[in-house]
């Protein structure tokens, strides 16, 4: 299944507000090396979340047809980063611009997960024959 989640996909990435309130809204994602990693502008809402709280969720899904699910802790990737540079690249590649051309501070983020499902509605069709 991770095959299909190649090139920028779309999530739907829950963090929770400063009282505990859930939250969720659409980020544009990158699955790399097992791990979704996302970028956002550091004066959005979600970046206060995370700093105070960076437990998170995140579901990428294929109508009812396929999906997955990841559960864990946000890391925030800032410049001076060992792996921003490389973030950074691999972003140019996928979306055609380095975010951090997008906004004044962009912050690369990736999700470290504590737990990982997926569901295919025919998982036989995902089987090696």
């Amino acid at each position: 299944m991770a095959g299909l989640l190649h090139g920028k996909q779309f999530i739907a990435f829950a963090t929770a507000s400063h009282d505990g309130a859930p939250r969720v809204m659409p980020l544009d994602a990158l699955f790399i090396h097992g791990r979704w990693h996302w970028t956002t502008d550091a004066a959005a809402a979600r970046i206060a979340h995370l700093q105070r709280d960076p437990r998170c969720s995140a579901t990428w899904f294929q109508g009812d047809e396929l999906m997955v699910t990841v559960h864990g802790r946000a890391e925030l990737i800032d410049a001076g980063h060992p792996d921003y540079e490389a973030l950074e690249s691999i972003w140019e590649r996928e979306a055609g611009s380095r975010p951090s051309s997008w906004g004044t501070h962009v912050y690369h983020g990736r999700i470290e997960p504590t737990h990982l499902y997926a569901y295919a509605q025919h998982p036989e069709n995902f089987l090696d024959s």
